[in-house]
């Protein structure tokens, strides 16, 4: 199924995406006629109306009365044993404060990753859908993101096999995102022992961004994938803006698990370079430690936000199967899910962006499109959107493709 989408559409998965700038143009268009566009695939939970918890915001504004200004400040002790403790007590992995590098948001580990293992022609394996920095990063490192197909139909799982054929001496790790931005997909413990047989034979790593890992639906808690590693290296990145609900606090890390000690200079490397990634501001350094050392309360906090996206996600399954001609596999997590829709009318539309700039054009309703994040035919919908503005949203979708199908 997957492979003829891919096929359908032309589109190969070694190139990169093409960014959607009919898209901006057209919204920007609609701008100048005085009309709005309603964006139905937000990530962003304050924007959304779901604020930091007031507890972690007096401890900033604690920290800032008792003059945590300094330099020292920004690397205080307390975010990494803070972090390590929550690792250890809700992922069961059981990092030392040394193996935890704070940095400026989950994309800034990832960058400092990059930073530390790739040279010039290495080559980085990634299962699509992939979120799309993982390859804007690699190309700037001039790099090559070689994607692999997954299975739609079986909860967006990997294909392994894929993955196996693509390793070649110039691949320097396996990159995954689990719960999975923006199909929605849980990565399963078989599959995940699976990533790391493959990462073991090959004596290559495993990265994993595990921003999501809180929010999942029908499935047990999602399994980190350096639980199960044992010997093979992983580097984790996380970071506080999901969980704790502050996106602009700039709060991320790099876990390192080596517990083999396979890699003594990799990590004497991440030491080195996260200077370039930038650091934590001290104030929010002191709180984010405090803050993960009352993870629990923060899940507790968080919990209203989770059922409603919860709820959205199973009235958004529920409006997409009276849909003629819209599927979608059903997320088990993050925040996202990812609806096939062009695949079922390629006569009509020539790719998802075509399909989303006319929908935009006619309805005033914008998605993202599913070849961002290399799948093809396909578009994201975000549950933070409200109830009333994704009713508004699926009704007009309904009736556009009922007026050209």
């Amino acid at each position: 199924m997957k492979k003829l989408r891919a096929e359908r559409w032309g589109y190969d998965f070694n190139e990169n995406p093409a960014p959607p700038p009919t898209l901006r143009q057209t919204q920007m268009a609609l701008a100048k006629e005085g009309k709005k566009v309603l964006a139905l695939a937000p990530g962003d939970p304050p924007a959304a109306g779901y604020p930091p918890p007031q507890w972690l915001m007096d401890a900033v504004t604690q920290a800032m009365k008792d003059g945590r200004h300094g330099y020292r400040d920004t690397r205080t002790p307390d975010l990494p044993i803070g972090i390590a403790k929550f690792e250890k007590e809700f992922s069961g992995v059981d990092y030392q404060p040394s193996d935890i590098f704070p940095v400026p948001s989950s994309t800034s580990a990832m960058v400092l990753c990059y930073l530390s293992l790739l040279d010039e022609g290495d080559e980085i394996i990634s299962p699509e859908p992939i979120y799309q920095q993982y390859s804007f990063f690699a190309n700037y490192f001039k790099c090559k993101m070689v994607k692999t197909e997954s299975f739609e139909d079986d909860r967006w799982q990997p294909d392994l096999d894929a993955i196996r054929k693509a390793v070649t001496d110039k691949t320097k790790f396996i990159i995954i995102n689990n719960p999975n931005n923006p199909s929605g997909a849980v990565y399963d413990d078989k599959t995940l022992k699976g990533l790391i047989d493959i990462a073991g034979e090959n004596e290559i790593m495993i990265f994993s961004d595990e921003i999501y890992t809180f929010l999942t639906f029908d499935v047990p808690q999602a399994t980190s994938v350096a639980k199960l590693a044992k010997d093979v290296p992983v580097m984790l990145s996380n970071g506080m803006s999901k969980l704790f609900n502050i996106t602009g606090w700039g709060v991320g890390y790099l876990a390192f698990h080596d517990p083999a000690d396979k890699m003594p200079e990799l990590r004497k490397a991440i030491g080195l370079l996260r200077g370039y990634c930038g650091r934590v501001s001290s104030p929010v350094a002191v709180a984010a430690g405090y803050g993960y050392q009352n993870w629990k309360r923060a899940m507790e906090d968080v919990q209203p936000e989770v059922k409603d996206i919860r709820r959205r996600r199973d009235w958004t399954v529920k409006r997409i199967e009276e849909i003629e001609g819209v599927n979608m596999t059903t997320p088990e997590g993050s925040m996202f899910g990812l609806p096939d829709c062009v695949s079922a009318h390629g006569k009509v539309w020539k790719d998802d962006v075509d399909f989303l700039v006319q929908l935009m054009k006619e309805e005033l309703i914008n998605f993202v499109p599913g070849s961002n994040y290399y799948s093809p035919g396909h578009f994201r919908v975000g549950f933070l959107s409200s109830d009333e503005n994704l009713e508004i949203g699926f009704n007009k979708l309904e009736k556009f493709l009922k007026r050209h199908t």
